[in-house]
C-alpha cells in the first residue's frame, strides 16, 4: 500500500515502480483525494484503467499519455483507492501520477444529490439532456465525452446519439424508430446545440469540449477579482462589502463580480459570458470568494473554470463548527489559499487541511464599516421609527432564520431576559426586541416564537428585511446586544454592536471571542455539548457551545444596571480597532503584496478546480 499525505509525496513514491504490462496499487490518502490519475504507457491503444472496480474513461492529453477521471459515487472523500491499470496493443506501463484538484464528478454528487447515481453510465441522461443547460464545468470532463463520442460496436455513429433518442420524447416523434441513424444525426446537429447547449462539431455531430483561452496569470495586473453576495442583505453579502471598502482603502484595484443566490444558468449574460469571456469578469491575478465551500463548489460546476484557472483563489470561507465538515474535505484543493476570519474557524481549517500544508491557511480577521454611538436624538427617531417605547431599556436579539434556530438560540435569550429583567433604571420595564428575517425557514419554531411573543407584552417581534440603515438604526437605538449563540464563525452583528457603544452579553465561543474585550463585553461561560442529529448541517461529531444561563442572568444584569455609556466612546476601542478597516487594509495589503512579489514561484502550482 502506499500512502501520503499530499500529491507531491504521492508522486514522489509513484515515480519510482517499475515499468509493467498490468499495475495494481493500492492508495491511501488520509485526508485529502486525487482528482485524476494520469498514465503515460507505449501501447497502441489507450489502457484498462479500474479505480475501485469501477471502469474509468479516459482522455487523450496526447499519443501515450491518457487521464482517468476520479468518479465518486458518494459525497464523501475517497481516501482509498484500488487502480488496476493494463496496458494495450503489447505495451506497458510506463509511469503513473496523481492529479491534484477537486473532481467535477465530486461537485456533482455535492451539489446535485438529486442526479447522484452510483456509476458514471446512471448519470449520462441528465448529463447529456440537461447538463450542459446548468453546468459549464462538464466541458473539463474530457474523457467522458470521448467515451460518448466513440461508436458502439457495430454502429458508425456516436453512441451519445442513441442515449438522446432513448430520453428525448421531441426526437422520437420526428424519428420512432431507433434504426435510421442519420435522421437521428440530422436532427441532433439541427436542434441539439441550441435546445441541450450541446458543444458539437463535425458530422457525424461530436461532443466537444469548449474551454476558453485565458491570459496566463504572470500577464495579468495587480489587483483583485472580488465574488461573492455582492448586494444581498445577508451577513456574507456585508462580509464581500467591508472586504471590498478595506482592498480599496488599501488601494488595491478591485473587480466585483455579483453571484446569484440561485442557480447561475438563471442568469444567462453571466453564465454565458463566464463560458465565452471570464478574464472580462475576472481581469486580475487574485480571486477572492466571500462564500462557504459548498456554494464555491457549485459556482466551480455552474460556470466552469474559466474564472479560476490562471489565478491565485483565496476562500474567504466562514465556518461556525468546531471541525470541518468530511463532505467539504475534497473542496479544499479548489483554492491556493483559505482566509480563516476568526481563531475559530481557523482552528476547524488548521485540523482539515493537516500536514500537507496545503491550502495555505491564513487568520484574517474580517472588518465591519466605521459605527459610532447614536446620539440621544438619533435613538429617539429609530425608536419611534420602529414603534419601541422610548423610556424603556431595550434589549436585541438578532438572527436570520436561515442561520438555524438551534445555533442561534434565541429560546436561551428569551429565558435569560425573562429572569433578569422585568424591572429596571427608575421603573421602566425593559423589553426585548427580536429581530429576525426569514424566519419561516423553520416553519414549527417560527411558529412557537409567534406563539410565545404573542403572550408576552415585553417581548417585540420583528420579522422584516431592513435596509443597511434601518438594521444598524434598530440596533442603535438598543442599550444591551443578547447574543445566547452556541456557535458562531465570526459575530458581525456582536462587533457592530460593540461599536456602535452597545452592552454586548454573549456566550464567550466561537469567532466573537477574537474581540468581545473590554468593560462592555459581558462574556457569558458554557459547557461543549454534542451538536444533535437536525440541529445544523454536518452535525456529525461536532460540539457547540451550551451558554450557562445562570452566568448569562448575572451578566445580563450587571449590563443593564449600566448606566448608558455611549458617551464614553474609549470604552469599545480596543473592540473597534480589532475589527476596523483600516487594519483589515493593512494586513490584506501585506499579504496581497508578499504574494505578488512570489507571483513567478506561484505560477506553477496554481490550483486547478
Amino acid at each position: 500500500m502506499l500512502q501520503a499525505i499530499d500529491c507531491t509525496a504521492l508522486n514522489a513514491q509513484l515515480c519510482q515502480l517499475e515499468p509493467s504490462p498490468t499495475l495494481e496499487l493500492l492508495v491511501h490518502t488520509p485526508g485529502w483525494t486525487p482528482r485524476a490519475w494520469r498514465i503515460q504507457h507505449d501501447g497502441s491503444a489507450p489502457p484498462l484503467v479500474r479505480i475501485n472496480g469501477v471502469p474509468q474513461a479516459l482522455a487523450a492529453l496526447g499519443e501515450h499519455t491518457h487521464q482517468a477521471e476520479l468518479f465518486w459515487a458518494t459525497p464523501d472523500p475517497i481516501e482509498q483507492q484500488w487502480l488496476q491499470i493494463e496496458a494495450q496493443g503489447g505495451g506497458q506501463i510506463q509511469a503513473v501520477a496523481a492529479v491534484a484538484g477537486a473532481s467535477i464528478w465530486q461537485l456533482l454528487q455535492l451539489r446535485r444529490s438529486d442526479q447522484a447515481r452510483s456509476s458514471p453510465e446512471a448519470m449520462w441522461p441528465w448529463l447529456l439532456v440537461c447538463g450542459f443547460q446548468e453546468c459549464q464545468g462538464l466541458h473539463q470532463l474530457q474523457g467522458l465525452w470521448e467515451q460518448l463520442n466513440q461508436p458502439l460496436p457495430g454502429a458508425i455513429h456516436p453512441q451519445f446519439h442513441g442515449l438522446l433518442w432513448q430520453h428525448l420524447p421531441q426526437l422520437q416523434q420526428v424519428c420512432p424508430y431507433p434504426d435510421r441513424p442519420e435522421a437521428i444525426q440530422t436532427w441532433i446537429e439541427r436542434y441539439a446545440p441550441e435546445l441541450l447547449q450541446l458543444p458539437l462539431t463535425g458530422s457525424p455531430s461530436r461532443i466537444t469540449p469548449r474551454r476558453p483561452t485565458l491570459q496566463p496569470f504572470l500577464e495579468r495586473p495587480f489587483g483583485v477579482n472580488l465574488m461573492g453576495y455582492a448586494t444581498a442583505a445577508l451577513g456574507i453579502g456585508e462580509d464581500l462589502r467591508t472586504t471590498q471598502q478595506a482592498l480599496e482603502q488599501a488601494g488595491i484595484p478591485v473587480a466585483v463580480l455579483d453571484l446569484p443566490l440561485t442557480t447561475c444558468c438563471a442568469n444567462p449574460g453571466l453564465f454565458q459570458q463566464a463560458a465565452a469571456a471570464p478574464d472580462q469578469l475576472a481581469p486580475y491575478a487574485f480571486n477572492i470568494l466571500c462564500v462557504t465551500a459548498e456554494e464555491q463548489a457549485r459556482f466551480a460546476l455552474e460556470l466552469g473554470d474559466g474564472l479560476f484557472r490562471e489565478r491565485y483563489t483565496i476562500g474567504y470561507w466562514p465556518w461556525e463548527l468546531s471541525r470541518w465538515p468530511r463532505p467539504w474535505q475534497p473542496l479544499l484543493p479548489l483554492v491556493d489559499e483559505l482566509w480563516a476570519s476568526s481563531t475559530h474557524t481557523h482552528q476547524a481549517l488548521a485540523e482539515a487541511i493537516g500536514p500537507s500544508s496545503q491550502p495555505h491557511l491564513q487568520r484574517m480577521p474580517l472588518a465591519i464599516e466605521p459605527l459610532q454611538p447614536l446620539s440621544t436624538s438619533q435613538r429617539q427617531e429609530w425608536r419611534r421609527h420602529f414603534g419601541l417605547p422610548a423610556g424603556s431599556p431595550l434589549l436585541i436579539c438578532s438572527f436570520d432564520g436561515r442561520s438555524s434556530y438551534w445555533r442561534k438560540n434565541p429560546w436561551a435569550a428569551i429565558q435569560a431576559f425573562r429572569r433578569s429583567c422585568r424591572r429596571a433604571r427608575g421603573g421602566h420595564e425593559p423589553r426585548l426586541v427580536i429581530k429576525t428575517m426569514h424566519a419561516g425557514m423553520d416553519a414549527r419554531q417560527w411558529q412557537d416564537l409567534q406563539a410565545v411573543a404573542a403572550a408576552d407584552p415585553h417581548l417585540i417581534l420583528i420579522d422584516q428585511v431592513l435596509s443597511r440603515s434601518e438594521v444598524l438604526g434598530l440596533y442603535g437605538c438598543c442599550d444591551v446586544l443578547l447574543s445566547l449563540h452556541r456557535a458562531e464563525g465570526f459575530g458581525r452583528i456582536l462587533a457592530e454592536c460593540l461599536a456602535m457603544g452597545l452592552e454586548v452579553v454573549a456566550t464567550h465561543y466561537g469567532g466573537n471571542v477574537d474581540f468581545c474585550v473590554g468593560p462592555l463585553a459581558h462574556n457569558v461561560s458554557y459547557s461543549l455539548t454534542p451538536v444533535l442529529p437536525g440541529c445544523y448541517p454536518h452535525h456529525q461529531q461536532q460540539h457547540w457551545a451550551e451558554p450557562n444561563l445562570n452566568d448569562a442572568v448575572s451578566q445580563l444584569s450587571l449590563a443593564l444596571q449600566q448606566q448608558p455609556r455611549r458617551d464614553q466612546p474609549e470604552l469599545c476601542e480596543e473592540a473597534r480597532a480589532l475589527t476596523s478597516l483600516t487594519a483589515a487594509a493593512q494586513r490584506y495589503a501585506q499579504r496581497l503584496g508578499t504574494l505578488w512579489d512570489q507571483r513567478k514561484s506561484l505560477a506553477g502550482r496554481l490550483a486547478n478546480p
